[in-house]
């Protein structure tokens, strides 16, 4: 450095340059997308769990019933899994001593006709229509318009 507060070209490139590193250090990506927010990745936790009981569990069925118009309708009464949530060791040692195991019940589907269901069981039901998908595709039958006496 010289005596008279006067910088030669290579100090103060070399002082261009410590600026330059320090304020690549500060530089930090400080943006943040309301419509992409930071997410934390997925780390496994045990508890709390989901203990099954397959004693109160019930498959799903279908049912026919008479409508109020004389029409059967298909009502679709789905399954129902009998469960508790543990939220530590205890409780799960405690709810599989009670008959609970850990993976739900296979139940399968009780198609119609299969077994006769109490009417109580069915108020909350609501009857299913038939999807568009299963309906075969057609034309509209012809009317014969009643030809003009002659």
């Amino acid at each position: 450095m010289s005596t008279d507060n006067q910088f030669t070209p290579e100090e103060i490139e070399k002082m261009r340059e410590t600026v330059l590193k320090a304020d690549r250090a500060k530089i930090t990506n400080n943006v943040f997308d309301l419509s992409k927010p930071p997410v934390v990745a997925y780390r496994h936790q045990e508890f709390p769990k989901m203990v099954y009981d397959h004693e109160k569990s019930e498959p799903s069925r279908d049912i026919m019933r008479k409508s109020g118009n004389g029409n059967e309708e298909l009502i679709h009464i789905p399954a129902k899994h009998a469960h508790k949530i543990v939220k530590n060791a205890d409780e799960l040692a405690e709810a599989l001593s009670k008959g609970f195991k850990e993976q739900p019940a296979a139940l399968g589907h009780i198609p119609v006709g299969a077994e006769e269901v109490e009417e109580e069981e069915i108020e909350g039901a609501e009857p299913e229509t038939e999807p568009q998908a299963r309906k075969k595709p057609g034309r509209k039958p012809k009317v014969k318009e009643p030809e003009p006496a002659a």
